[in-house]
């Protein structure tokens, strides 16, 4: 995906608030996210965003712990598109 936006942000000319969709939240969070950077400081983003990343880390971890615990080891999902 990461490769996709690269190409499109080359290729065409993006400008604020023209992209919106749920794939595309970089182009649409791009303003907010430089003026917070601008008010607190590379460093203080830097260090939040390493906080954030932390946590999701060991919550991530907790939850495989605990179902490894209480499963074979072997999980099964069913989903459903749109449409049915």
């Amino acid at each position: 995906m990461q490769d996709a936006v690269h190409y499109q942000m080359m290729a065409i000319e993006i400008n604020e608030g023209d992209a919106g969709g749920v794939h595309l939240p970089d182009f649409t969070g791009i303003h907010p996210f430089l003026e917070f950077m601008s008010s607190c400081g590379l460093e203080v983003v830097q260090a939040y965003l390493a906080h954030i990343q932390h946590h999701a880390e060991v919550a991530v971890g907790n939850v495989l712990r605990d179902v490894s615990m209480t499963t074979d080891g072997v999980l099964h999902a069913s989903d459903k598109m749109d449409d049915g």
